[in-house]
């Protein structure tokens, strides 16, 4: 009867451990998020409503958060830089490190940029003050300010070898800059395709060159549906292509969400409840 019982504790605490989220190695999960409304001459609806609703839901999932809304151009590189900072200074054997970003975005001679609430593209004959964003095209005579490269984050990605990252960019939603006397091609809308460090995710809203929509509830169309499929313990792969579906079908295939990836291993949003499994990795 004892080894009856002995054999019974054996089994429950063997399935207990295979329950409990899987841990295989010594990790840590940060995530920046950013939301822009209060631009001076495109003001979106839903963005900083997409990113504190992104917050909670992160910071729910065992997510470091830093929140950071209405940016302007001093604040969006000051925290970037500091998020980074913070990811690139843990013990951690490995870390996973999410980027949300929700507002405009433009594609100005093929480079992507955020775009900061204080954010100005001029013409460089009225004002001399500005530095150049392009490194080609010296015949479209603007400056700009507040734009923050996406290759400067890139950049930042690289300074913890055990990092992996995420880069959600629900953006593109239409062209702050319209009125701006540009060459033609040198503004389009929607984002280019770019080449991200090993290592990464980046998740569009729509595809390149395309517009995405803003939503017409409480959260933008892309970040409604994300939000809604983040608890899912699947690959992050997984969520994503999951979010395409619905917002295809929504939109009627009028916004399609695209990823590219790097990724080398399992990442997960919402680790699975077993480790038991021994090649695993999740974050």
């Amino acid at each position: 009867m004892k080894a009856k019982s002995y054999c019974v504790m054996v089994s429950l605490v063997w399935c207990l451990a295979a329950l409990k989220p899987a841990q295989a190695v010594d990790f840590e999960r940060f995530a920046l998020v950013i939301g822009n409304n209060d631009y001076a001459a495109a003001p979106l609806v839903n963005a900083v409503n997409d990113a504190r609703a992104m917050a909670v839901k992160l910071e729910a999932l065992g997510f470091a958060v830093s929140l950071s809304t209405n940016a302007t151009s001093a604040q969006l590189s000051e925290s970037v830089t500091a998020f980074y900072h913070q990811v690139n200074q843990s013990d951690a054997t490995q870390t996973l490190a999410v980027v949300f970003y929700a507002g405009h975005a433009v594609q100005l001679d093929r480079q992507n940029y955020l775009v900061a609430t204080d954010s100005l593209l001029v013409s460089s004959a009225e004002d001399n003050r500005g530095v150049s964003i392009t490194s080609q095209s010296a015949s479209l005579a603007h400056s700009a300010y507040g734009l923050f490269p996406l290759t400067t984050l890139f950049a930042q990605m690289t300074g913890n070898p055990g990092s992996h990252n995420v880069l959600i960019l629900d953006a593109c939603r239409d062209n702050p800059f319209e009125s701006a006397q540009l060459d033609e091609g040198a503004l389009v809308k929607g984002l280019a395709p770019v080449k991200a460090p090993t290592g990464t995710l980046i998740a569009y809203a729509t595809a390149p060159g395309s517009v995405a929509l803003d939503g017409a509830g409480d959260n933008g169309t892309y970040t409604y549906h994300l939000l809604n499929e983040l608890d899912q313990m699947v690959p992050v792969e997984e969520v994503f292509k999951n979010v395409r579906k619905k917002v295809a079908y929504e939109t009627r295939r009028q916004q399609i969400p695209w990823e590219h990836s790097s990724l080398l291993s399992e990442i997960y949003f919402n680790p699975p409840l077993n480790d038991a499994l021994p090649d695993m990795v999740s974050f």
